[in-house]
């Protein structure tokens, strides 16, 4: 049986061959079609058509409606062929958006603004032409945004483990998985970094706070492991790490001064706030515990921002409304035509899906936001 890599190895090359011969045959034919469209529009003969005889008219109808056909199909097929092509590039969906927008929206408008002629059935038909075509890329762009956006969604709530290799403290620390909690998030003793042998005597599970409430741990302070493996016979700690770590600590006897007979230890130094806080977010354990956070809050981000765009459906339906009315009446003040430039109101069923696009995009904002707070920031 083929392999999927030979077989696109052998078809890979033939397929986006067929996709950029579409796309330029897709996107010539529209821009001719368009190029008809509005020289007949502009040339104001497509408003005079119902005074020519009946046969006339047929003829341009027809001619007319080919061309809008031929706008429509090459509009398509471009947007197909430009998919294949640039098939991964996160853009590509707004960018879609963005022309279907110039051209069912800003063409239109343009044209009004210009004076342009748009009486007669057929003026109006070839103006409707481009907003006809304008769905085909509208609806490619939107269905490649909602998949961008819910590629980020699922991207953010995957789970994410724990990156020893990159943690200055517990780097080497073995993962053991204790399912009795007295938390939500656990402690530091009840979670899966903590030796059961020494926990009784480490000074931090006997004041019942968590290593990163008191800004020094097992992993990060030399005298918290000795002080705990003192009462504890035959084990062999590999927690704490290299003296030059432990600047809350006496450094290590070896690297004193000798004075004579006397032994000089090295002026005990201690770390600001901020040190100490930055000694935690390089900590296997802080980083297992604000992982244990992010899951939590996962579900309550998502749920709760779906909620807060339903309570708040109403004003946002309303700001929807408002940038119509915004548009039109910006519109209206560089139109050259008596009445203005009419842009009108979406149906409700489109307010409603651009409510849902909004909460969508809401939604994996604040999942942004919850993933920098926990793994970025770690606060």
């Amino acid at each position: 049986m083929e392999e999927e890599g030979s077989l696109w190895d052998r078809f890979g090359t033939l397929i986006f061959g067929i996709a950029a011969f579409v796309r330029i045959v897709g996107l010539l034919a529209a821009l001719l079609a368009a190029a008809y469209l509005l020289f007949g529009i502009f040339s104001g003969q497509l408003a005079h058509v119902g005074t020519l005889p009946k046969a006339d008219q047929e003829r341009i109808g027809g001619v007319i409606g080919a061309a809008s056909n031929a706008l429509l199909l090459g509009v398509m097929f471009g947007s197909i062929g430009s998919i294949v092509l640039l098939w991964g590039e996160e853009t590509l969906g707004y960018i879609l958006v963005a022309v279907a927008a110039a051209i069912g929206i800003g063409l239109p408008f343009a044209l009004v603004s210009m004076n342009a002629d748009m009486t007669g059935n057929v003026s109006r038909h070839a103006l409707g032409a481009f907003v006809a075509a304008s769905y085909a890329p509208g609806l490619f762009g939107g269905a490649l945004v909602i998949y961008d956006v819910i590629k980020r969604l699922m991207n953010v709530t995957r789970d994410r483990p724990v990156e020893q290799h990159e943690m200055t403290f517990g780097a080497s620390a073995e993962y053991a998985p204790k399912p009795v909690r007295t938390s939500i998030f656990g402690k530091c003793w009840e979670g899966p970094y903590c030796r059961e042998s020494i926990r009784p005597h480490c000074p931090i599970f006997q004041a019942r706070q968590a290593c990163w409430r008191v800004k020094r741990g097992c992993f990060c302070e030399e005298d918290i492991v000795t002080q705990a493996s003192a009462k504890v016979q035959g084990i062999v700690l590999d927690m704490a790490p290299d003296p030059k770590f432990n600047f809350a600590n006496p450094a290590a006897p070896s690297i004193g001064e000798i004075t004579g007979s006397e032994y000089v230890r090295s002026r005990r130094v201690e770390l600001t706030m901020a040190e100490k806080k930055e000694r935690c977010r390089n900590c296997v354990i802080y980083n297992e515990h604000e992982r244990e956070k992010y899951r939590f809050l996962l579900p309550v981000t998502i749920l709760g921002g779906a909620a807060l765009c339903l309570v708040f459906s109403g004003l946002i339906r309303g700001g929807i409304d408002g940038l119509f009315g915004v548009v039109e009446h910006g519109a209206t003040l560089v139109s050259l035509q008596s009445g203005g430039f009419k842009l009108g109101r979406p149906p409700a069923f489109v307010e409603w899906a651009m409510v849902g696009a909004v909460a969508l995009m809401f939604v994996s904002k604040m999942l942004q936001l919850l993933e920098w707070v926990c793994f970025k920031a770690k606060i």
